[in-house]
């Protein structure tokens, strides 16, 4: 028994209502004996993601992105027809290093992940790792960079329709992989977005989880709880501290 809104059933009803063969499947498939795959649902699922933060990296694209980045592929020794990927975590700033631990190639139309036997580090200065860190805190939070890029800076304005669709949805695809955002992932943002909310065993009777221990593990810092920490440490926390109040 799931329990949802009265918007959600009228979209289940509205999509059920295309459904061309007309039987009782509202996820149907192309087969009218079956409904959809899973494995269909998540395929698309990752696309779209995938195509999002492709777009978001378009924007992206600057002058001062393109100076760090050729910079890290001449450093990183990476292969041309490499793409390396990070987020704000492989970032230490005190250190001005950045760990890598795997690069991407294209094999036809298909990511590849080489996984390295051993961590690598990537020296920066302070400028690059202060300009690295404000990038990974902006959408879509990764930054990737080509070995191609030694030679000459990816501009997008100047490739042909077909080929920049095609890089966005490969830099798009390496940011999902890179930040683990994956279509069962969503069971995890709703598990933590609704915990608080409500109490744990009315939580789990949405989840379907059994005991604490899997609300335990599908529980994850959201920005909304995080906000909410963050104004309690500054109310309870900081008026104990006389510098962070001023005196």
């Amino acid at each position: 028994m799931i329990f949802t809104d009265p918007i959600i059933l009228r979209m289940l009803g509205y999509l059920h209502d295309k459904n061309p063969y007309k039987n009782s499947f509202i996820f149907y498939g192309l087969n009218p004996d079956h409904p959809v795959r899973g494995e269909t649902l998540e395929k698309y699922t990752e696309k779209a993601l995938a195509e999002t933060f492709g777009e978001a990296i378009q924007k992206s694209f600057d002058q001062e992105r393109s100076v760090i980045a050729k910079a890290l592929a001449i450093q990183s020794n990476i292969r041309e027809d490499e793409y390396i990927g990070f987020s704000i975590d492989k970032l230490d700033a005190l250190q001005k290093t950045i760990s890598i631990t795997q690069s991407y190639t294209i094999q036809g139309n298909t990511l590849k992940v080489q996984k390295y036997k051993e961590k690598r580090l990537i020296t920066v200065d302070q400028d690059q790792m202060r300009k690295l860190v404000s990038f990974c805190g902006k959408s879509p939070s990764v930054f990737i960079f080509s070995g191609a890029e030694r030679k000459a800076s990816i501009d997008f304005n100047i490739l042909e329709d077909k080929q920049r669709k095609q890089l966005a949805r490969i830099m798009g695809e390496i940011a999902r992989k890179e930040r683990n955002i994956s279509f069962h992932g969503f069971r995890h943002f709703f598990n933590s977005t609704i915990r608080g909310t409500v109490s744990d065993d009315i939580l789990r009777l949405q989840t379907g989880h059994s005991d604490e221990r899997m609300t335990d593990t599908y529980d994850h810092m959201t920005d909304d709880r995080g906000e909410q920490l963050r104004k309690a440490v500054q109310a309870k926390i900081l008026p104990f501290i006389p510098k962070a109040v001023g005196e």
